[in-house]
């Protein structure tokens, strides 16, 4: 059975736009045909302190992979593009990291996987490209549309679109 899996990717280390751009790649390869892509950006960290912005993005993609399989996959590309995770669990700066915010419409509850992701509805980055996708998607936990969670995030300051963003097409054939 395929299902419609929606992603939020960022990075803010290293040649960003590039990892953002092979993440996609290695996402349509392996886990699931990348249908959409949202526009790019730019954004400030949440939850600590750095000197460069993030490019965050949201991507959709079709699959027929258990959401455990996806997530094993999406962790092997943020490895394999450099990603190191911080052993205290507290943030740092990261090549790419990749999120699973909608898996259709389960509700996943595991030791390590959380879907819909535990804080995408208090994040701008997350949220803001969403819209650019489907504003009529609604989290199947509270039915709430990701249209009317915009309208109610209160900052939206750090978050601003960027004049080019990577486009579909010229990622995948």
């Amino acid at each position: 059975m395929e299902v419609t899996v929606y992603l939020s990717l960022g990075s803010n280390s290293g040649e960003r736009l590039d990892l953002l751009k092979q993440a996609i790649k290695l996402i349509n390869l392996r886990a699931g045909k990348v249908f959409k892509i949202s526009k790019s950006y730019e954004t400030t960290p949440v939850g600590f302190k750095s000197e460069t912005n993030f490019i965050n993005l949201a991507v959709g993609c079709i699959t027929s992979l258990t959401p455990a399989e996806f997530f094993k996959i999406t962790c092997a590309i943020e490895h394999e593009l450099g990603r190191k995770r911080v052993e205290s669990g507290l943030y740092a700066s990261r090549t790419i990291d990749i999120d699973i915010i909608f898996f259709g419409d389960q509700i996943i509850n595991t030791s390590e996987l959380l879907v819909p992701h535990p804080r995408y509805n208090e994040r701008a980055f997350v949220l803001v490209p969403l819209t650019d996708l489907d504003e009529g998607l609604t989290d199947p936990r509270n039915k709430c549309s990701i249209k009317d969670l915009v309208s109610q995030t209160i900052d939206l300051n750090g978050i601003k679109a960027m004049k080019s963003s990577i486009k579909l097409h010229e990622l995948i054939d």
